[in-house]
C-alpha cells in the first residue's frame, strides 16, 4: 500500500480534493468499509458522514473543508457529551455521598470475609 506524504500546513488548501484513501488516513487509517458504514449506517445520535463532494469515474472525493467540518462537529459533540456526563457524575456524587463510617464499627467487626481480622 502506498504511503501518504505528510501535509505541510502552509500548503493546505481547504478546497483540495481528498480521495477515499486519504480520508481514511485522516481518521487514523480506518478501512474503507468503516467509511462506508459511517456514510450509510451511522451510529444512532451521531451525524451521518458527509456524501462525497464529487465523483470522478468510480472514485469518491471530498473537499478538505467538508472533512474538517465533520471532524470538528464530532469533536464538539464528544466534548458536550463528556461535559454533560461529568456534570451528572459530580451532581450524583455530591447528592449521594456516603457518610463516614464510625470508627467503632470497623474495630468490632473486622474483615471476616477474607479472614483478615475479627
Amino acid at each position: 500500500m502506498q504511503q501518504l506524504e505528510p501535509i505541510k500546513p502552509e500548503t493546505v488548501d481547504p478546497d483540495a480534493l481528498l480521495s477515499t484513501r486519504q480520508v481514511c488516513a485522516m481518521f487514523g487509517n480506518v478501512t474503507t468499509m468503516t467509511l462506508h458504514r459511517w456514510r450509510f449506517h451511522p451510529t444512532p445520535g451521531a451525524p451521518k458522514f458527509p456524501d462525497p463532494d464529487c465523483r470522478i469515474g468510480s472514485v469518491n472525493y471530498w473537499t478538505r473543508a467538508t472533512i474538517i467540518a465533520y471532524r470538528d462537529e464530532q469533536i464538539a459533540r464528544q466534548k458536550a457529551k463528556r461535559k454533560a456526563r461529568d456534570h451528572a457524575n459530580s451532581a450524583d456524587c455530591a447528592s449521594s455521598a456516603p457518610s463516614a463510617p464510625s470508627p467503632s464499627a470497623g474495630a468490632t467487626q473486622g474483615n471476616t470475609s477474607r479472614g483478615l481480622g475479627g
